[in-house]
């Protein structure tokens, strides 16, 4: 009797072992294992953005992060603390650069068109400042994309590029972008105080010189104000100017294009956004932006925006388009051109968004 209980209780320890064993197993399997991962994913992600903002972490966390996801790895974990102290560094500098010259205007009483370069995702809680000319184009498909409104068929090629005709479609501002500009006060300060805030730049000189090469010596078909401006411009700019210059807008040089934008800022009219200050379109001295990215550094600060609004999983950063202007490779050639006078014109009107950012003027040893 004794030796059957014995022999029954093996077998029944046999059992749950095996049947833990399969538990075990199937919980390994690719789909339980997937929904782990994710799960971790999201709390890793939550935590860099945390991070970013200063907020002390759980130490469980960082436990998750090491046991359920090895393919983070310490080289890429270093990756992300340089990149973190590197926004830190611009920053500081953008905020030294509002201290230095006393800029410090007040949003509640800020005109809204001076927030319609702002654009909302409350979905992923955040706020991008579009500056043409500085990766705007990919950003906007972005924004498009996660608007949920739009097909990628509508804005990305089959080569994953953006369509040149994103900036037709009826968005721009229109009913699938949301600007900052459209909310109410409380609306606005709401946002401004709990959403992750991101701007692009690019040297403000290198802009300038891509400005006049992508819109006034060879205009998009699909930008008709281009090519309008550009037969104003030879007209009352260009010296001795032809008829038949005149009639189809071209022989525009570089420093008559500079003698426009010294003319217009001196008499205190709009610039066009493709020109148009940094300072003027996203307020950096009145907004505490949380990440300054850069063109030099696009995919890097782009691709780490993704991961930290959560939308790394839905949208990629697009490669550079067919069409954008390599105006850094030119910027001697160009500027050389300018007199003294020219260049002195140019550099009162761009020099505090170079400051600001962490750039000089082209000729500067």
């Amino acid at each position: 009797m004794r030796l059957v209980r014995t022999i029954h209780t093996l077998l029944l320890g046999s059992l749950i072992i095996g049947t833990t064993c399969i538990f075990f197993r199937r919980w390994n399997t690719a789909p339980t294992r997937s929904i782990a991962r994710r799960s971790v994913s999201e709390n890793i992600q939550k935590t860099i953005k945390e991070s970013l903002q200063g907020k002390e972490q759980p130490r469980h966390v960082v436990t998750q992060k090491l046991v359920l996801m090895p393919e983070i790895t310490n080289a890429q974990m270093a990756l992300t603390k340089v990149w973190k102290l590197k926004i830190q560094k611009r920053n500081i500098q953008a905020s030294q650069i509002c201290q230095k010259y006393k800029i410090s205007p007040n949003i509640s009483i800020m005109p809204r068109k001076r927030l319609s370069g702002l654009f909302v995702s409350d979905k992923h809680r955040v706020i991008f400042c579009l500056i043409a000319k500085a990766a705007c184009t990919n950003w906007k498909a972005i924004l498009l994309l996660l608007s949920k409104k739009v097909n990628v068929s509508d804005v990305i090629d089959n080569s994953g590029r953006v369509k040149v005709n994103v900036h037709s479609l009826r968005s721009w501002p229109g009913k699938y972008l949301t600007s900052l500009s459209t909310f109410s006060d409380a609306e606005i300060q709401h946002r401004l105080q709990s959403y992750t805030k991101v701007m692009f730049v690019r040297d403000p000189f290198e802009r300038v010189l891509s400005a006049y090469r992508n819109k006034i010596v060879t205009p998009d078909l699909h930008e008709p104000q281009f090519i309008r401006l550009r037969k104003y411009l030879v007209r009352y700019f260009k010296k001795n100017s032809t008829k038949q210059q005149i009639l189809t807008g071209t022989g525009l040089t570089f420093p008559e294009f500079v003698d426009y934008l010294i003319e217009i800022f001196g008499n205190k009219i709009e610039f066009n956004w493709h020109w148009k200050r940094y300072d003027d379109v996203c307020q950096p001295c009145a907004i505490k932006y949380d990440i300054i990215g850069k063109q030099e550094t696009v995919t890097e600060d782009a691709n780490s925006v993704l991961r930290l609004i959560r939308a790394d999983n839905t949208v990629f950063f697009p490669p550079s388009s067919r069409h954008m202007t390599n105006a850094g490779s030119y910027l001697k050639q160009y500027y050389s051109q300018l007199s003294t006078q020219q260049a002195s014109g140019l550099y009162n009107i761009y020099h505090k968004d170079a400051e600001m950012f962490g750039y000089k003027y082209p000729l500067e040893s």
